[in-house]
């Protein structure tokens, strides 16, 4: 009748805050059942045959091509359902078309839209048709420059990071770098920065629980919890940046292929006890 009964508050998630983390380490809890599968040893001074079918890649961005608006959310235009021409007066709906949506509008990005959401989706395309199968693992982070003052001029534009494993190709480690990173042939990496327009990073993985326990902590990180360790490049300061900009332009935070399993990253690996190669980057 009207009355009143009881008042119930609820903290709901919003990104940042604890709830939104809990909802998150849950959506992420699949990485546990993935197994500590390894590609190779990465105490093995000797490289030589050492092969990874895991990846991971950072896409950066030139801010010189377009204005940051356009990086993120792109170039649209108005189309109207089940109307090709965009004449409402004459439509011609596709099979499958609910006849009570024709004639509503709607914003379509144009072909060859700059954005990062549809460069990477060419980008994954193509890699696909190069490479065959590829599971991948996503994130968005907004881009900040440390300069010699030691603070972060964040400039805002954005830049893609994706753990790849590839279920039809394996590459071959060359050697790794002063930074401890294991860099796979150059010509491999060619192969994957010309499917990209700016500059491309390529890091191989030796270590399943590497590197999705590494993207794990740099979302929580950048979410907002305290005392992560091992994750130097995220401040505060560009947390808040990421997190801002995936808010306003409508971003996921993340996004996770389907289809990834234990049974498909190990065929072919070896599991391994990695508690003593505590300190390497993968």
């Amino acid at each position: 009748d009207g009355v009143v009964l009881e008042t119930i508050i609820s903290k709901l998630p919003k990104r940042g805050n604890d709830i939104y983390r809990w909802k998150m380490k849950r959506r992420l809890g699949f990485l546990e059942s993935l197994g500590d599968s390894h590609f190779f040893d990465p105490k093995d001074r000797n490289l030589h045959g050492a092969k990874t079918r895991m990846l991971f890649i950072t896409l950066t961005w030139d801010p010189k091509t377009c204005d940051l608006e356009t990086a993120w959310s792109g170039r649209k235009l108005e189309k109207v359902v089940g109307c090709p021409d965009n004449d409402p007066y004459n439509p011609s709906p596709r099979k499958g078309t609910k006849p009570e949506n024709v004639g509503d509008h709607y914003q379509s990005h144009v072909k060859g839209c700059p954005c990062v959401s549809c460069r990477y989706n060419r980008f994954t395309t193509a890699l696909r048709m190069k490479f065959g199968r590829v599971k991948i693992f996503r994130n968005f982070e907004a881009f900040g420059e440390s300069t010699a003052d030691g603070e972060v001029h964040a400039d805002g534009y954005p830049h893609v990071h994706a753990v790849l494993l590839f279920e039809d190709h394996a590459f071959t480690v060359s050697h790794r770098d002063r930074h401890n990173h294991f860099r796979i042939l150059r010509a491999d990496k060619d192969k994957i920065a010309d499917l990209w327009q700016f500059h491309v990073d390529v890091e191989a993985c030796y270590s399943v629980q590497g590197a999705m326990g590494y993207i794990k902590k740099y979302l929580q990180k950048t979410y907002g919890k305290p005392n992560v360790e091992n994750v130097p490049r995220i401040t505060s300061d560009k947390a808040e940046l990421t997190i801002s900009l995936l808010w306003l332009f409508r971003k996921q935070s993340f996004a996770v292929s389907g289809g990834w399993s234990s049974d498909l990253i190990t065929y072919g690996v070896t599991q391994t006890d990695f508690s003593d190669f505590d300190g390497l980057e993968f």
